[in-house]
């Protein structure tokens, strides 16, 4: 599926942080029900994830896990050529960076964020994360806005997101 040539709007990969931020805080399944049923209709249209953030959300034992399985589709594969070179790319320049210890570069490679990037590389997407751009004297993590600006990614976390497709949740009685 190339969805530069499918879709002119913007397109949006979500990072797991969202996902379980949204359950655990702001928009709880049984308190803000709305934001599911907003983000399940824009699931496939502009909003997608991949493959690797829903295998992190199904090591998890909740609520999570039951609503994202019906979903599998709206999570893209990052095994296409063209996610895999700038996958590569991006693992090379974790592994040369000076900046950040071992663990770090270990940590990050080896989960969804380096994938995420590739595929909004790929796809000139918009990452929405709740992580936000550290300096660089935080050398114990490596963070999604840092090495995306690198690349010319831009990082958006749920509220501009929200902002951004004019979502609405109204309550009624």
């Amino acid at each position: 599926m190339n969805l530069q040539a499918d879709y002119k709007a913007k397109t949006y990969l979500i990072d797991t942080s969202v996902l379980v931020e949204a359950k655990n805080r702001y928009y709880n399944m049984q308190i803000c029900p709305g934001f599911w049923v907003w983000l399940e209709n824009m699931l496939g249209g502009s909003v997608f994830s991949i493959e690797n953030v829903m295998k992190e959300v199904l090591e998890g034992k909740d609520e999570l896990v039951d609503w994202i399985k019906p979903y599998k589709e709206h999570f893209l594969s990052v095994d296409d050529e063209s996610t895999q070179i700038s996958f590569a790319e991006i693992s090379n320049y974790i592994i040369n960076m000076t900046d950040f210890r071992e663990s770090a570069k270990v940590a990050f490679l080896s989960g969804a964020d380096p994938f995420l990037i590739a595929k909004a590389k790929t796809l000139g997407a918009v990452i929405v994360t709740h992580e936000k751009f550290a300096d660089y004297r935080m050398r114990r993590a490596i963070k999604i806005p840092n090495i995306s600006h690198l690349f010319n990614i831009e990082c958006i976390d749920t509220f501009d997101l929200l902002k951004d497709k004019s979502a609405q949740f109204i309550l009624k009685n």
